[in-house]
């Protein structure tokens, strides 16, 4: 499995795998990767293939520890919801389709 964090500066960075952190803690098993850079947080799955993820400002995010956890896990869980996957574990579903992400983005079919 794939895991993926990046940012800019040595606290990006940081912040990047904090967010990479409680993806795995919440959501173990899916290929996450995060990026925090110019004030943005996004989580992809990398299944999806492509740059499609959810996208959240990090200044609405650094409250405290407790409220970030909680919207990482919020946006984290209505990527897995929107792409028909389970939240929690992954258990070896294939991403199938996308609700919200245009049809000529969609996941290739086999």
């Amino acid at each position: 499995m794939i895991l993926f964090s990046e940012g800019d500066s040595k606290n990006e960075e940081a912040d990047s795998h904090k967010v990479l952190e409680i993806l795995c803690e919440v959501y173990p098993g899916h290929p996450w990767a995060t990026l925090v850079r110019g004030g943005i947080v996004q989580i992809k799955h990398l299944e999806l293939g492509n740059n499609w993820g959810m996208v959240r400002h990090f200044s609405a995010l650094k409250h405290d520890a407790t409220s970030f956890k909680k919207e990482i896990v919020m946006a984290a869980g209505e990527f897995l919801e929107r792409a028909g996957l389970a939240r929690g574990r992954a258990n070896g579903d294939e991403i199938v389709h996308v609700e919200g992400l245009p049809d000529r983005y969609q996941p290739i079919r086999h």
